[in-house]
This record gives structure tokens, C-alpha cells and sequence, in this order.
């Protein structure tokens, strides 16, 4: 290889005969285009000012620094090596970039959708009454339906924010009986009894807290906050018109004393049946699906904070067997992640789970958990 040539032909003073010749050399000999390539870019590299000097420089027959002839020489020198070496070294796939960039880095966090990581304020799992889920609410001719024992129906009033509707009464009383066979089977006295959860009791089974506030008379109708103040009283046998705009304005003071108008009865029943479901499901997801809707569409009350609580509950129980797969060994990690996620299959918390099984599988290392939408 004639780097005398190579060089006058990059630096540009190769005469016009010559450089023709070379040109059509390079066309057909790739090796040689590629030294001349490397060359070019060592010379450009190459290509600084000649550094300060008190003795006067020494010139070539052609008028260019020693000093830098000699530079050139030998990079040009050390370039045709390392072509010739890379021409023989064995090459690496054209995919080499491709490569490079697949080569996975270990995230430093993994980003929760579902499990919260601060912490969980527990809450206790209200009671309601089951009974629920199967009531069939008085409409049209269906005649009221009177409940018996105070305990129950105080349950009922709070679960469907209602006040007592309470009736005291005698079984020989021929006035309870007029009540019973007449306006209680009325239309319009059903329909205003919407309102209230009825409570029957007879004349030795009155508690104190009620006896002390009804008023005087026989028989007795009276509206009770549950556990609390009388709303409205009345005695005698009332027809039915005067009978329902009585319940009206007794309906009217339970708004007034600061309670909200009622949900449903068929808003109520709805949500203890999916509750009842909730409780008789196997599946997970089932469950959560259910508990979420409670508490997202179900009427304000005792249902809707029990389906919360229970929902609370089970992020706070996996939490805490979160935290324990990391706070234990790395070892068993994956597998506890594993199974974890499968307890909860199909359902955004297993998804959670995965993510984290996974990071621990591919890098060897438990992530730095973050939650998304909770904060943590």
C-alpha cells in the first residue's frame, strides 16, 4: 500500500492523472477505501494548531512541519493497522445497536394501582339486618308489615334511615282490630308508610323509654327517632285520609329534626342482596366487585360503610402480607408473591402483585414500592 499516496490524495495535492487512478483503485478495493476513510478522520482529528516553539521549525522538501509530517506518518501508520486487524477480526452482528439497547436496566420502583402503601385507619365492620335482602317493602293492597321485636326494628330504622313507626295495641283491643281491618290495608295509608319501619307492640311489652313519652289514649300511634325523641303521637282510630297526612307530617319532622329523606326500600334491598352475595361468594374479585358497587351506588347508611369496611379490611390484610414478603427473605419472595397474587385473582391488587413477582424474578432484587394513586 503506498501511503505517500494515500496521504498526498487526502490532503488534497495528489495531481489529477494520479488521483483518477487511485479513485478507480478505491472503487474496487474495499479494504483500501476503508484504510483511506480511517486516515481522513485521524487527519482531521489530527488537525491542530503546531505548538509554540522558540527554535525555528524544520520543513520538509514540501514545506510542511516535520513535527507534524512525522505525526501523520505514524497514525497513519497505526490506522492501517487497525484496519487490517478489524478486516481479520471476526465482526459482530449488524444488530449490534439493537443489541445494546435490549439489554434490560432494573427499574428502581415498581408503581402500585391498587394496594395503598400508607397507612390503613382500621374500621369496624358494621352490622345490618339480613333480613334485608329479602324483605318484600308494603305496596299497592299488600297490607303493612309490622315487626315485633325492638331490637330488630331499631336495626332496620338504621340501616334504611327511618324513624319507628310504633303501635301500641291490645290483642282484644275491637279498636286495634277496626285499625288492622281498615285504614292499615288502605292505599294511601301504605304509601305514606314508606317512610318508616313499623313496630308492634302490645300493652305489657312497652319499654320505659317509650311509655314515659306517648301520649294519652287507646290505641296509640307514635314516631320515634330510634332510641330517641317521639316526632309525633296519635290516639284513637283515625281514618285513613287523615291517617296518611298524619304520616306525612310525621315523615316531615324526621327531615326537620336533621335526618335525610329515606333511600328506597327497593334501593336498599338491592344493596343487601349484593352484600348477602358478597358474603356467599368464593371468588374474589366476585366479592370486591360487589363491595365496591355497595359502596359506590348504594344508598347512605349502614350498607354503604359496610361494604367500605370490608373493602378497607382486605387492603389492609394485604398490605401486611405485602410488607412481610419484603421485609423477609429474598428467596421466597416470588413465591409468596405468587401465591398472594393467586388469593386474589382477578382483581387490580393480584395485577399489583405480578408486577412485583416479576421485577424480583428478572433482577434479583426486591423494587422500591410506590403507590400511584394513594400516595406512599
Amino acid at each position: 500500500m503506498d501511503l505517500e499516496t494515500m496521504r498526498s490524495y487526502v490532503d488534497g495535492t495528489l495531481p489529477d492523472e494520479d488521483r483518477a487512478a487511485w479513485e478507480a483503485q478505491l472503487a474496487t478495493d474495499p479494504e483500501l477505501a476503508r484504510a483511506v476513510e480511517t486516515y481522513r478522520l485521524i487527519v482531521r482529528a489530527t488537525d491542530v494548531p503546531a505548538p509554540k516553539r522558540s527554535a525555528p521549525l524544520t520543513f520538509s522538501r514540501k514545506g510542511e512541519p516535520v513535527w507534524r509530517r512525522r505525526l501523520v506518518t505514524g497514525a497513519v501508520a497505526a490506522a492501517l493497522l487497525l484496519a487490517a486487524s478489524f478486516a481479520l477480526w471476526p465482526q459482530p452482528k449488524a444488530a449490534d445497536s439493537r443489541d445494546i439497547a435490549a439489554v434490560p436496566i432494573a427499574p428502581k420502583s415498581v408503581s402500585l394501582q391498587a394496594i395503598p402503601l400508607g397507612p390503613i385507619q382500621p374500621l369496624d365492620i358494621p352490622s345490618w339486618p339480613r333480613a334485608l335482602a329479602s324483605f318484600t317493602p308494603p305496596r299497592g293492597d299488600v297490607p303493612l308489615a309490622w315487626q315485633n321485636d325492638l331490637a330488630e326494628a331499631e336495626a332496620w330504622a338504621r340501616a334504611s334511615n327511618r324513624p319507628l313507626l310504633v303501635f301500641l295495641h291490645h290483642e282484644q283491643c275491637p279498636l286495634c282490630r277496626q285499625y288492622e281491618r281498615g285504614p292499615f290495608r288502605q292505599r294511601e295509608v301504605i304509601a305514606a308508610a314508606q317512610d318508616f319501619v313499623m313496630l308492634k307492640l302490645t300493652h305489657d311489652a312497652v319499654p320505659a323509654w317509650i311509655a314515659e313519652t306517648v301520649p294519652e289514649g287507646w290505641p296509640v300511634l307514635a314516631v320515634y327517632e330510634p332510641r330517641g325523641r317521639i316526632l309525633a303521637g296519635l290516639t284513637g282510630v283515625k281514618q285513613a285520609p287523615r291517617l296518611a297526612q298524619w304520616l306525612q307530617r310525621g315523615a316531615r319532622a324526621w327531615q326537620k329534626a336533621g335526618h335525610q329523606p329515606p333511600p328506597s326500600w327497593d334501593a336498599l334491598q338491592k344493596a343487601a342482596q349484593k352484600m348477602e352475595q358478597a358474603a356467599q361468594a368464593d371468588d374474589p374479585a366476585v366479592q370486591l366487585a360487589l363491595w365496591k358497587s355497595v359502596e359506590t351506588d348504594g344508598p347512605d347508611g349502614v350498607l354503604r360503610d359496610a361494604a367500605r369496611a370490608q373493602r378497607v379490611s382486605v387492603e389492609a390484610s394485604i398490605q401486611a402480607e405485602l410488607f412481610a414478603v419484603r421485609d423477609g427473605p429474598l428467596a421466597h419472595a416470588a413465591a409468596a408473591l405468587a401465591q398472594l397474587a393467586q388469593a386474589w385473582r382477578g382483581t387490580a391488587y393480584a395485577d399489583d402483585l405480578a408486577r412485583i413477582r416479576r421485577h424480583v424474578e428478572r433482577h434479583g432484587v426486591f423494587p422500591e414500592l410506590r403507590s400511584k394513586n394513594r400516595g406512599g
